[in-house]
């Protein structure tokens, strides 16, 4: 089960700081590991065009953002 924080399908990039490692990436899905759990980001034609230890920035046609549950 997962958690919508965002389905604007406008969006050109998300950012995500305190991450703790990419888990999942092709150009239809981004999966990152965060504090809160596992932040999934669908879409189409997605890059990741920077991270670092603290930040990642997809960018990208962006469906929607969701918080994967851990139940």
């Amino acid at each position: 089960s997962t958690h919508c924080i965002s389905s604007a399908a406008s969006d050109v990039y998300k950012r995500q700081e305190n991450h703790r490692g990419v888990l999942e990436f092709s150009d239809s899905k981004v999966r990152l590991h965060t504090a809160l759990g596992i932040l999934s980001i669908a879409g189409t034609e997605l890059r990741i065009c920077c991270a670092d230890k603290q930040t990642v920035v997809c960018t990208g046609e962006i469906a929607a953002v969701e918080y994967e549950s851990s139940r």
